[in-house]
C-alpha cells in the first residue's frame, strides 16, 4: 500500500468510469476527492487521469495516499514498541500510564507524539491514525493505520467483527460463574463528563468473559468485546460487583493502576489481505501486582488458550475460534 492505492481493471469493469472502479476496489470517496487536489494524484497506466474518464481491461490505476494536512501533534523521538508492521499498519504495545492523544498535561508525551516522531525519523509524512483506543491507564495492543484508506478499511473491519481484541483484567473478588456474557446497556453517568454506568436508555453493550485463575481476593479474567463502548469492561465488571483492581473511577484506587491490558489483536491487513495476529503479555507493573495477589499472567497466546480450556474458548468465541 505504502503511499499509493493500486488496482487493475478487470474485464467486467471495462468501459466504466475510473472513479467507480476505484470505489469497487475499496477506495473511499473522501480519499479519491483528496487525490484530485494533488498533482499526479490519480494515474492511469502511469499517466495523469481524470476520475470520470472511461477505463479499459488491464489498465493499472494508482491513487496517491499522501497526507495533505498537518495533525498539530508535536513529533517527539522516543521508544515505540512496534510488534508488527507492514505497509498498511503498525501494531504497537502501548505502555501503561501513557496517554494516546495529547491533552492537558500531556502535550508532548502521548503515543501520538511518539508515533509521529517515529514517522519523522523515517522521513515519512504521515498522521497518527489509531484504529482502536485505550485509556491512559490501560496497557497493550493498538493498531495504527498508516494512511486514511487503510484506516477506513480497518474501521470497517471493527464494524463487521473482523477486527478482534482480547483483554486481560484483574477483578476484585471471585467471579462466579467463571464464564459468561454480560449484556447491559451503557450510558453517560449523570453529572459526570467522564464516568459511564449501566442504564436502561444506554447503548447496547455486550462483553464475553472467562476466568483464567482465581486468587484469594481477586481473579484474572479474559474479556472479548462484542461492542466498543467507552469503559465497557470497567463498567460491566463493576456492575457485577467485581470492579477492576485499581479502578479509581468504578472501584477503589490502588497502585500501580487500573489492571487492564489489551493482550491480543487480530485483523486483516488492508495491504496483504493476510490475517494479522499479535499477542503481548502484561507489562511488569501488572505482573508484579498480580503476583502479590497470587495470580499468574499467561506469557504467550498458546499459554492463554491452554489456560482458558475448551469451556473458556467456547465462552469467548461461541461462533468458533
Amino acid at each position: 500500500m505504502a503511499d499509493r492505492f493500486v488496482c487493475r481493471v478487470g474485464a467486467e469493469q471495462a468501459g466504466m468510469e475510473l472513479k467507480y472502479v476505484l470505489r469497487q476496489a475499496g477506495l473511499s470517496g473522501s480519499r479519491l476527492k483528496a487525490a484530485k487536489r494533488i498533482e499526479g494524484g490519480i494515474l492511469r497506466n502511469g499517466e495523469a487521469a481524470l476520475a470520470n474518464e472511461r477505463v479499459s481491461e488491464g489498465d493499472l490505476l494508482e491513487v496517491s495516499l499522501m497526507e495533505e494536512k498537518e495533525s498539530g501533534v508535536v513529533p517527539v523521538e522516543g521508544e515505540v514498541n512496534v510488534l508488527y508492521e507492514d505497509t498498511a499498519l503498525l501494531v504497537i504495545d502501548k505502555p501503561p500510564l501513557l496517554a494516546v492523544h495529547p491533552g492537558p498535561g500531556h502535550r508532548t508525551d502521548s503515543l501520538a507524539n511518539l508515533v509521529e516522531g517515529l514517522y519523522v525519523k523515517r522521513g515519512e509524512k504521515r498522521l497518527f491514525r489509531p484504529v482502536n483506543r485505550l485509556d491512559r491507564h490501560t496497557s497493550g495492543l493498538m493498531a495504527v493505520a498508516k494512511d486514511a484508506h487503510c484506516h477506513g478499511a480497518l474501521v470497517r473491519q471493527m464494524q463487521d467483527k473482523r477486527f478482534q481484541r482480547l483483554y486481560l483484567a484483574v477483578l476484585e473478588g471471585k467471579m462466579e460463574p467463571e464464564t459468561g456474557e454480560i449484556d447491559l446497556p451503557i450510558g453517560r453517568k449523570a453529572g459526570s463528563a467522564i464516568a459511564r454506568c449501566v442504564r436502561e436508555d444506554g447503548e447496547k453493550a455486550v462483553s464475553r468473559y472467562a476466568v483464567l485463575m482465581q486468587g484469594e481476593n481477586a481473579c484474572l479474567a479474559a474479556f472479548r468485546l462484542e461492542t466498543g463502548r467507552t469503559h465497557q469492561i470497567r463498567v460491566h465488571a463493576a456492575a457485577l460487583g467485581h470492579p477492576l483492581v485499581g479502578d479509581f473511577l468504578y472501584g477503589t484506587e490502588r497502585p500501580p493502576r487500573c489492571l487492564l491490558h489489551a493482550c491480543a489483536l487480530s485483523c486483516i491487513s488492508p495491504d496483504t489481505g493476510r490475517e494479522v495476529r499479535v499477542f503481548a503479555p502484561p507489562p511488569e507493573d501488572m505482573r508484579a501486582a498480580m503476583e502479590e495477589m497470587g495470580l499468574e499472567a499467561p506469557g504467550s497466546a498458546e499459554e492463554l488458550l491452554g489456560r482458558l480450556g475448551e469451556a473458556g474458548r467456547r465462552a469467548l468465541w461461541p461462533e468458533g475460534f
